[in-house]
């Protein structure tokens, strides 16, 4: 999951940088780091990075690396001993959240959501990111999900009943389908529940399929 994650966020590195590095964490017993404005201690310093700071590198030059990294809402370059840097991949993302915001990464990440239950661990860490763009960036997947699905979706749906801003959630990404097909698939399959106590809950899924079906 992490792979694909990072693969679809290297377009948004390519709009904050003029070129794409790798990327490192800093790692100093101080807990700082200078950065400095050439890659020597002759060098002036430009700011500080501190213990375990995502940095995005571009190559080092005896023994310092040239880096790149934002802080205080602006991007900062310079170079760093490459001996207080320890190359980490989870950084790009967390590089991603600090030039473009939690929310940006939150819409990227919730795309790649394969199941229901992921897309709950999405929710919780990301609710207050639920946005128009972010329902239709999941709508397809969740109405594909049902359609296909409909009643291991149905059963992992009911376990989160007591989850209400994860059902509205939910309902209101089928409402943003434009997945003909499969919203009648489910508005179909919603009239088959004969268990009480999914009752409601089919009821709400169909009423979010056909408002979305425009019925």
């Amino acid at each position: 999951m992490l792979n694909r994650t990072l693969f679809r966020i290297i377009p948004f590195l390519f709009v904050c940088s003029s070129f794409a590095g790798t990327f490192s964490r800093v790692s100093d017993p101080d807990g700082f780091v200078n950065i400095r404005v050439s890659p020597s201690l002759s060098g002036g310093v430009i700011d500080k990075a501190t213990q375990s700071q995502c940095v995005e590198t571009f190559g080092t030059i005896n023994g310092w690396t040239h880096i790149a990294v934002f802080l205080n809402n602006e991007t900062i370059t310079g170079y760093i001993r490459g001996s207080r840097l320890n190359e980490d991949a989870g950084c790009q993302i967390k590089s991603v959240e600090a030039r473009l915001g939690k929310c940006a990464v939150a819409q990227i990440i919730a795309e790649e959501q394969a199941s229901l239950a992921e897309l709950k661990s999405w929710f919780s860490k990301f609710a207050k990111c639920t946005n128009p763009e972010i329902l239709a960036s999941v709508a397809e997947n969740v109405t594909r999900l049902f359609a296909k699905d409909w009643n291991e979706s149905l059963h992992e749906l009911s376990e989160s009943q007591a989850d209400a801003g994860f059902l509205k959630f939910i309902f209101a990404a089928l409402e943003a389908s434009s997945s003909g097909k499969d919203l009648s698939a489910i508005a179909s399959k919603s009239k088959t529940c004969d268990e009480k106590s999914t009752t409601t809950l089919c009821q709400q899924i169909k009423a979010s399929a056909n408002k979305a079906l425009g019925n």
